[in-house]
């Protein structure tokens, strides 16, 4: 299952929703692929706070969505059913400030 960049979009018990629907779905030793962005990203604290770690209008073009930047604890937890998680620091573009996430069921 691959899943770039949407989790976020959300509150943090939304992204608990949709992992827990994930794992749900997901074959035994099926993998899934995702992104969720960092507290250490550049538009972290822009917009309304509406929750920690969650803001919205933070970003152009998505002002009424809310967006949850992640902590590799945070992460972790959510994750926490699965055998396997890989979490990868990155940066893209120079810009972005985001976690690579693969984990295995």
């Amino acid at each position: 299952m691959i899943c770039i960049f949407t989790i976020g979009h959300g509150t943090l018990n939304d992204a608990k929703k949709t992992i827990g629907e994930m794992f749900r779905v997901l074959k035994p030793r099926g993998i899934i692929i995702t992104e969720f962005m960092s507290i250490k990203d550049k538009t972290y604290g822009k917009g309304r706070k509406i929750e920690k770690n969650t803001f919205i209008g933070s970003m152009k073009g998505e002002e009424d969505i809310p967006h949850h930047y992640f902590t590799d604890k945070e992460i972790k937890t959510l994750f926490s059913k699965f055998k396997r998680i890989k979490i990868t620091p990155t940066r893209y573009f120079n810009k972005i400030e985001a976690y690579d996430v693969e984990v295995i069921k």
